[in-house]
């Protein structure tokens, strides 16, 4: 289904005045006044098109894909130009080694492409640049700190061989709204679903001292080898039996390799990321008997499942990748284990199966499904690690 025309309008409005004064968000309040129509706006929030810095969700900022649905070609037109020329910049400082993204030298590599780019199509580019993934890390982008500013560029820019088409290619593979293919079958969504409503409910916080399930399992496991090495190290017994000494006349099989990719130990720290905050609101869900929070939660555990844009990744490279994409990588690295069952639990985190809906039609998850999931991606986790750094 394609936006509606109040949709277009509503997304015109919205993006007219973060240009006109850049940056600057549009109230909801004055969105519901201007086109009551609550269904309509709440869609482009729950899909992604527009998003809001604020926990409350009262104020609206578009993302890429607001300026690709608006249907004002010269919108678009100023949107992808900012793209492509950041992507251009970014990729010829990555591969020449020349670093330099304070606005100044952003400007400077931007000139050189285009003696017409100016200051403004810099900060939309810049602005622009976490939806498609430009940026290893960067400041900003939150309620606090609005303003963007880009630290690192994500490896990632150097498989960017033609920035011309970054922003239609983007635009191709993001679907928001179901379609019809031509065959006449449809198409899902593939852009993750939001609500507004989420973003009222309490997050995880950092300082949470609580013990998760997987707190417990990562210090079961330390102690486990600490009574390991002490043990080892002064019982022969039990030396042979850990085979830290070789007995005379056995064959010892040679220990597992640590693996030496960058790359899978990146993608094991996001894996532990996702779990450890996928067991918190397995243990909120099981805890409260009210669906309208257990239907949000199943909105919190697709995010993570899919690491979609608003869930923060361990590192910027991984929004938007799915977790059956880093459970593929990995089995690519050399993880011996079966990767199906893993898969299989992060598809049962996005589809379902679901008991019931809420006032929302959000979908929520029966007692014990979510547990499942966790320890069968628990001990993906575990075989993984161990293939990974040898333990």
């Amino acid at each position: 289904m394609p936006p509606t025309e109040v949709q277009h309008k509503i997304l015109v409005r919205v993006l007219r005045t973060f240009l006109g004064k850049f940056g600057e968000s549009t109230p909801r309040q004055e969105l519901v006044i201007e086109f009551q129509n609550l269904r309509d706006l709440d869609d482009l929030a729950y899909r992604h098109v527009l998003k809001s810095y604020a926990p409350t969700g009262d104020d609206y900022l578009p993302t890429a894909l607001a300026f690709h649905y608006c249907v004002d070609a010269e919108i678009e037109k100023q949107a992808r130009k900012a793209v492509q020329i950041l992507a251009k910049v970014l990729r010829k400082q990555f591969l020449s080694r020349q670093i330099r993204l304070s606005r100044e030298g952003l400007e400077e590599g931007a000139r050189a492409i285009g003696p017409s780019c100016d200051q403004k199509t810099i900060e939309l580019g810049i602005y622009l640049g976490p939806d498609f993934n430009l940026f290893q890390s960067y400041a900003g982008g939150n309620e606090a700190k609005p303003v963007i500013t880009p630290t690192q560029i994500s490896e990632r820019i150097v498989e960017i061989t033609s920035p011309d088409t970054l922003w239609d290619d983007f635009m191709r593979d993001s679907r928001p709204w179901p379609s019809q293919d031509s065959f006449g079958g449809v198409v899902s969504a593939t852009v993750p679903l939001t609500s507004q409503i989420d973003n009222l409910l309490p997050k995880p916080r950092a300082t949470d001292r609580s013990w998760s399930r997987a707190d417990k399992i990562a210090a079961a496991a330390l102690i486990v080898a600490i009574i390991t090495v002490v043990v080892g190290v002064t019982v022969p017994e039990v030396r042979v039996w850990f085979h830290l000494d070789k007995p005379t006349g056995a064959t010892v099989s040679a220990p597992i390799v640590p693996s030496t990719d960058a790359e899978a130990k990146k993608i094991l720290s996001d894996y532990a990321a996702r779990l450890h905050d996928l067991d918190r609101l397995v243990k909120e869900a099981d805890s409260s008997t009210d669906i309208e929070t257990k239907g949000a939660d199943s909105i919190l555990v697709y995010r993570i499942a899919y690491g979609a844009a608003e869930y923060r990744t361990s590192l910027p490279e991984f929004q938007n990748v799915p977790w059956a994409t880093l459970i593929r990588k990995l089995e690519g690295a050399g993880v011996p284990d079966s990767t199906t069952d893993a898969i299989e639990a992060t598809d049962t985190l996005m589809n379902g199966p679901y008991v019931g809906q809420d006032t929302h039609k959000r979908g929520y998850f029966g007692p014990g499904i979510l547990d499942a999931q966790v320890s069968t991606l628990q001990a993906y986790y575990n075989a993984a690690h161990n293939h990974v750094y040898g333990q």
